[in-house]
């Protein structure tokens, strides 16, 4: 009896201290298709305990045993209460129904930003299923209106008929040099690491800057609740991705994210002959890792480091001692603060990129020839963004960019010596070197006034180049009003200046202006747009003009001649149509739109349409998900770049060659290209994650336009036969491809 009450006493006294926590963990998952509940809330009713879902519906808990109510609710579920029973670590799934709201398509967040107008968000729900761009985000964008490349396959992006070299891209704000691995193949970001992708086609707000075309920024993964991560293999590339949250006292105070990513098109694609007349392949590899910690409950700070790496393999003949290849590296620092009616955000960032060329073609007696380049840029500078809502009906945005730019090139040229007789040639190498050293800094004020069914955004920003001693001041702003719930009116634009030696696309590229010396280069941007949202559907058309004066150069990927930096002007109009689908339940979705642009030479001697005049876009993404399963279509049809025909030649008898004789600038077109693509999808979850896998079908019509002229030196000019149309890509045009992701 004494044993007892002495038991009972020590078990009341110890009780409190030997209590166990148990582990609950749970998915939230559609009940219809099974599909993950991403950014739900979960509340344990009676406690503050709450828990948001993470992109795989995922959750979790450290609780006592006992009985619990979790209540599930969130923008895209109907609210549901269910009861749990914890006596151990449980892991279970939870069923909801889905609320009639949008699916993350293309989406536009009017509630966290100012402007509609030219503006269009990619997630990456929509890149994956885009069928033909291998889920890669970049490659998915040229199914939005306006954005094209400039070739059949690969090529950099063109948008609304301004040069590539004058778009922004950035990366959480920080300026990327190159943004695609090999001009265009593929982004060089990881998809499994991208929030969403923002693009504005032009008339950009104020806060940008330093770029005359679009603005591509690329947003990441900022909330990880958990460890998970994810794997993927295509045909041409692997990646894996992972991430946990960091945890203080069982609350989440940061995280972590590692992915990378490799191609092997050198392995497999000529293991099944897939390019027979190729003599080489690209090789690249990627890499990003952040990391953020909260202080406290405002205050943040983030690290960030990606880079890439690119050469060709050359795996049929042999370049002896080729090595072409381009890396770089980005590093950034965030220091965010969040306030009830003001934030900030400070970046620090650092920026380095080496490209290496080696030409090995054969140099004889008594000639010249190029040998090997190397470009090397880097930057390094400071971003501050500020923004307060002093009032409820006025918002204020301002901050400061300053960036030091530096840039080294090296080019060596080899000559062959005729020597005495019987003795090879011998060779002498001469190199040439130049750099240029700059310091760009830009401020901005942007102010936002709400007056009932207004929104007047005017701005300005300055933005100066200490190496030319020049400043330039450009005013912009927007106007928009409501016509009706959901259905507004805008009219965006103004002035954009950039300069030739801060651009970091071209420094990357070796163009600049060795003197140190170029003038500032300016544009006009105006858009008028009007944008209907329905419950599913969402209506838009847009008209721009832009007149841009550029001393940009650019050449495109097969070295054809596009640009010479003269003024230039485009002009146009887009009309689109998206078909959203209830989130978690069966049904059609897709987009589709309309393009009309003219990209236009105004002066002599290259007076008429640029190289990236393309008239007609039409494009169309049309799928439908049932079940676990998803079926896609995307269709294109768009005019061909125009070209400089041939209409004679002339005999040089020197060299014993027949020299084409050229028309009329840019005054011939090709056929009109098409392409259709198909994709089978399947999703499929389980407790610990989910599977995803895919088939592809790209290009199912065998289409291979001809695209280019070859003319032979050897035979007089000959309608028909000399200059002969072909076609610049010469292999395997229907192209199958796979895919499988484990989300774990």
């Amino acid at each position: 009896m004494h044993c007892s009450i002495k038991a009972t006493v020590i078990l009341l006294i110890l009780g409190p201290s030997l209590t166990h926590a148990f582990t609950l963990k749970g998915r939230v998952l559609y009940r219809q298709n099974r599909e993950p509940a991403s950014d739900q809330v979960v509340v344990i009713k009676g406690t503050k305990m709450k828990a948001r879902t993470s992109s795989l519906g995922r959750f979790s808990f450290e609780l006592e045993a006992g009985e619990y109510d979790l209540l599930f609710s969130g923008v895209s579920i109907e609210p549901r209460l269910i009861k749990v029973d914890l006596q151990k670590d449980t892991s279970r799934l939870f069923l909801v129904l889905p609320r009639k709201v949008k699916a993350n398509q293309i989406k536009v967040e009017s509630d966290r930003i100012e402007q509609k107008n030219s503006r269009q968000v990619m997630k990456p729900e929509m890149m994956k299923q885009v069928p033909g761009a291998m889920g890669d985000p970049l490659v998915a964008m040229t199914t939005l209106p306006g954005i094209n490349r400039t070739g059949p396959v690969l090529g950099n992006l063109v948008i609304r008929g301004v040069s590539p070299t004058q778009n922004i891209f950035l990366v959480d704000g920080v300026p990327v040099m190159i943004p695609q691995h090999f001009g265009g193949l593929h982004s060089i970001i990881s998809t499994e690491m991208i929030r969403d992708i923002e693009i504005y086609s032009s008339a950009f707000p104020a806060t940008y800057g330093d770029g005359l075309g679009a603005l591509v920024q690329i947003n990441t993964v900022d909330n990880v609740n958990q460890l998970g991560g994810a794997a993927s293999i295509s045909l041409v590339t692997s990646s894996l991705e992972m991430h946990s949250d960091i945890e203080n006292n069982k609350e989440t105070v940061g995280y972590w994210i590692l992915a990378a990513r490799r191609s092997y098109f050198e392995v497999t694609l000529p293991a099944i002959n897939f390019v027979p007349e190729l003599s080489a392949l690209p090789v690249y590899y990627d890499y990003q890792a952040k990391g953020k910690y909260i202080l406290g409950k405002k205050n943040s700070i983030t690290l960030f480091l990606f880079g890439s790496w690119d050469k060709f393999s050359f795996f049929k003949g042999t370049r002896e001692g080729s090595n072409d290849q381009f890396s770089f590296y980005n590093l950034a620092f965030y220091h965010d603060f969040t306030g009830k009616n003001l934030n900030n955000r400070i970046i620090l960032f650092r920026g380095v990129a080496n490209s290496n060329t080696l030409r090995s073609a054969t140099i004889y007696a008594d000639s010249t020839g190029f040998d090997s380049s190397e470009t090397r840029p880097h930057f390094w500078g400071a971003k501050d963004n500020f923004s307060i809502q002093p009032l409820q009906f006025m918002k204020l945005n301002t901050g400061f960019e300053i960036r030091a730019n530096e840039v080294t090139s090296s080019y060596r040229f080899v000559s062959g010596l005729n020597n005495s007789p019987g003795q090879d040639v011998s060779f002498d190498y001469e190199t040439s070197t130049s750099s240029i050293r700059n310091t760009y800094v830009a401020t901005y004020l942007e102010t936002v006034f709400n007056i009932q069914k207004f929104r007047f955004v005017p701005g300005s920003r300055v933005n100066h180049l200490d190496a030319e001693n020049a400043t330039q001041v450009d005013l912009r702003g927007l106007v928009a009003y409501e016509l009706a719930p959901k259905t507004e009116i805008s009219l965006a634009g103004g002035r954009y200046s950039a300069f030739q030696n801060s651009n970091l696309t071209r420094l990357a590229l070796g163009n600049y202006s060795a003197s140190g010396s170029a003038p500032a280069e300016t544009a006009i941007h105006s858009v008028l747009g009007v944008q209907k949202q329905s419950e599913l559907v969402t209506y838009r058309l847009e008209a721009f003009y832009n007149y841009i004066e550029s001393y940009d150069t650019y050449s495109d990927f097969n070295g054809s001649f596009l640009n010479a930096g003269y003024p230039y002007r485009t002009t146009g109009f887009e009309v689109s149509l998206r078909k959203d689908q209830f989130s978690g339940r069966s049904g059609f979705f897709g987009w589709g739109s309309y393009s009309y642009a003219r990209s236009e030479r105004l002066t002599n001697p290259y007076q008429g349409p640029t190289g990236f005049d393309q008239v007609h876009t039409l494009n169309l993404v049309a799928g439908y998900s049932f079940s676990v399963n998803t079926v896609a279509l995307r269709a294109q049809y768009y005019t061909s770049l125009p070209y400089t025909d041939i209409i004679a030649s002339t005999f040089d008898s020197v060299d014993n060659t027949h020299d084409p004789v050229y028309g009329s600038y840019n005054a011939q077109r090709f056929a009109p290209r098409h392409r259709i693509d198909i994709r089978y999808t399947r999703n499929i979850n389980y407790r610990w994650g989910k599977v995803s896998w895919y088939l592809e079908i790209i290009n199912v019509t065998n289409a291979t336009p001809v695209d280019d002229l070859q003319w032979d030196y050897s035979q007089p000019f000959n309608p028909g036969s000399n200059p002969v149309p072909t076609k610049s890509w010469k292999f395997l045009a229907i192209i199958p491809s796979f895919g499988f992701e484990a989300q774990f």
